[in-house]
């Protein structure tokens, strides 16, 4: 980390005009958001910056979390799981036979996205909202290929004690309104990341205790606690013109390298290169993304050229592509698939039986039925994700032993229940095959409603609940804290372990990332082998296909940056 000298306070230069006076004395009146004021009267620590309280503010959080659950059940029972209408799309491809070939030089770039979605709001935490956003906007922070966070509006940045970083700005930027970018515009991000009503980034940053503005290009932002995370979590907040801190944002204003120019009917949204972009000069006039949730309409929309990349292909379908000369290419996904405990369960209450469960369920064969589109899994992160515990032993699918573990504990012919959302009846046969080859009886109850399904996590009412979890900030403890924590608002599986709970408080606070990275390796060893909170599936490939006009080289992340996109 960068060390800076002590900075004098900010000074008026008496050359300066008057509007911009009065925008300097209203600076000097912002106060940060009270959703990230911290109560003086008493200590803070760690788990107090970890209590979810039960406000608006976590309430649209929940639902943000609700979202991920229903973005990767979405994924699944529509990706992987389908059948009719995989058959219905590849009987469509033999209509077509290759790529159509341009010879102009590419200024205009198409894509197609999986689903419609048209919501402009910076501070949602949804992909699909965000992945049409994140060639408008610009945060201080940027993630590279390997989750590593690299300078954006920010040019550098460095810590000053333990809990207050110091940020240099970077200087002439201009928005594509045409106002100058300055310190000020980042107060009022972060102010409206807190404050409006729709924004689903409070929790993420619920430990900044205040923001100063030092100078127009300098800030320091202050934490409750040593944050290791902070700067992955402004990397999700969006900047905007400080004037827009209030308004509902229905035209995206950025600083980005590509202008926000029109929505059209179907999900058709146009974007023009910036000309006056801060960076590198962008690749390509215009940008179009589609969004089509129906398979054969994304597939058909390559194949006769009306789009230059598809993004999530089906499984089933990649074969075909590749026959029809289309590039083909995939990238792991931050995302797992998982069996949860419900360790509260008279079943489930101990480890033994827990284990014996454990070894019942094949991961391999979960995977291989999947054909390519997933691997299996031997703990609660995907290899590349910060705290990807290495040592982790994959327990090795055993019927013998668990049919004869399972006797001797006397679960022999013993019933679990299990809860899901409708559609996935692909994992319940799945599960409930290899749980009754080794003696065990399960009874699936399947929800219509997701919020139905919810009820029934919340209420316990089941032994087993299938989850899906994506570690958006490519960091170990999001699961952990999230659904490890005996604290947690997401804890469903009711799961608590004191050594567990110790070494998550610690990995929050802990800024040395070698010993932060041991707490979180030590702490996945134990959900996994010493004390198991579920079983790990599967993590799953996303695969995009592409005319051979293009290459593109997909992000772990599932980023979606236009100029990372090379025209050959």
């Amino acid at each position: 980390m960068l060390k800076y000298p002590d900075i004098n306070k900010r000074k008026v230069e008496e050359n300066k005009n008057q509007k911009q006076l009065e925008k300097e004395a209203q600076t000097a009146l912002i106060k940060p958001s009270t959703e990230v004021l911290v109560d003086k009267s008493k200590p803070v620590s760690s788990e107090d910056v970890f209590e979810y309280a039960e406000t608006k503010g976590s309430q649209i959080v929940k639902y943000s979390f609700y979202t991920m659950f229903v973005g990767t059940f979405v994924w699944i029972g529509f990706n992987l799981f389908f059948q009719q209408p995989a058959s219905f799309f590849l009987g469509f491809l033999k209509m077509f036979r290759g790529p159509v070939q341009e010879t102009a030089k590419m200024t205009e770039l198409r894509i197609m996205l999986p689903y419609e979605e048209v919501s402009f709001e910076p501070t949602k935490l949804d992909p699909l909202v965000s992945t049409r956003l994140e060639n408008t906007y610009d945060a201080l922070v940027r993630p590279d290929r390997d989750l590593r966070m690299k300078p954006a509006l920010a040019l550098s940045w460095g810590l000053i004690g333990t809990t207050v970083w110091e940020f240099n700005l970077r200087p002439n930027v201009e928005f594509h309104d045409g106002s100058e970018f300055n310190a000020e515009d980042i107060v009022a991000s972060l102010n409206r990341a807190t404050d409006h009503e729709e924004s689903e980034l409070k929790d993420v940053l619920k430990n900044i205790d205040k923001v100063e503005i030092v100078d127009d290009l300098t800030i320091k932002i202050t934490t409750k606690v040593p944050d290791p995370m902070l700067l992955n979590e402004l990397a999700s907040v969006k900047i905007i013109p400080s004037e827009y801190q209030k308004e509902d944002i229905e035209t995206p204003v950025g600083t980005g390298p590509y202008v926000f120019e029109k929505v059209y009917p179907q999900d058709r949204i146009v974007y023009k290169r910036f000309d006056k972009y801060w960076g590198d000069k962008p690749k390509f006039e215009t940008v179009v993304l589609y969004g089509r949730s129906d398979i054969s309409q994304r597939g058909n929309m390559l194949l006769n050229g009306t789009v230059d990349l598809l993004t999530f292909v089906p499984f089933d379908a990649v074969q075909t592509f590749k026959e029809r000369n289309f590039k083909i290419v995939s990238v792991p996904t931050l995302s797992i698939e998982f069996l949860l405990f419900n360790v509260k369960s008279k079943l489930l209450q101990s480890v033994e039986n827990r284990n014996a469960i454990r070894l019942a369920v094949d991961t391999q064969l979960l995977a291989d039925s999947l054909q390519g589109s997933a691997k299996a899994i031997n703990q609660y992160a995907s290899n590349g994700v910060f705290g990807f515990n290495p040592a982790v032993l994959t327990q090795k699918y055993d019927a013998d032993i668990s049919k004869k573990t399972l006797s001797k504990l006397g679960l022999n012919g013993a019933t679990l229940t299990m809860s899901l959302p409708n559609g996935l009846q692909y994992i319940g046969d799945y599960v409930k095959k290899n749980l009754g080859e080794v003696g065990l009886n399960v009874l699936i109850s399947y929800y219509d409603d997701f919020e139905k399904f919810m009820e029934s996590v919340n209420s316990g009412g089941a032994d087993l609940y299938f989850f899906g979890y994506q570690s958006s900030f490519g960091d170990a403890n999001d699961f952990l804290k999230d659904m490890a924590y005996s604290k947690a608002e997401f804890n469903y599986g009711k799961y608590a372990n004191s050594t567990v709970d110790q070494l998550i408080l610690s990995a929050s606070t802990e800024m040395d990332p070698l010993k932060r990275r041991i707490f979180l390796q030590d702490a996945m060893k134990i959900l996994v082998e010493e004390d198991p909170i579920g079983v790990p599936l599967i993590e799953y490939e996303a695969f995009y296909s592409f005319s051979d006009k293009i290459d593109y080289e997909p992000r772990i992340d599932e980023g979606l940056y236009f100029d990372d996109i090379n025209v050959k």
